[in-house]
């Protein structure tokens, strides 16, 4: 599990995704077109980091934040229901 902050920027010309160096840390400014209003933007952003960071979006959730730009994101990328079947052979 890592737990990442962001600040959301909704309305923007590109989506992309910026890594800032902060006193706090690292702080990930992700850019999304869609407008912030029923939570479309939080949705895009979701959707955004899934696919920078090579996870499913099920592994991403916020935690803190929802109705502001700047959240606490939790990233579980070993979060499964099942155990992928294993390629290995006994016996």
């Amino acid at each position: 599990m890592q737990i990442i902050n962001v600040r959301v920027i909704p309305k923007a010309k590109i989506q992309t995704v910026k890594k800032e160096l902060h006193e706090d840390g690292i702080l990930y400014r992700v850019y999304v077109t869609a407008p912030a209003q029923d939570g479309r933007a939080n949705k895009a952003a979701i959707e955004l980091l899934a696919h920078e960071m090579g996870v499913a979006k099920s592994k991403i959730s916020i935690i803190s934040g929802q109705h502001s730009r700047s959240k606490k994101i939790r990233i579980d990328p070993w979060k499964t229901k099942i155990s992928p079947p294993s390629t290995r052979r006994y016996g």
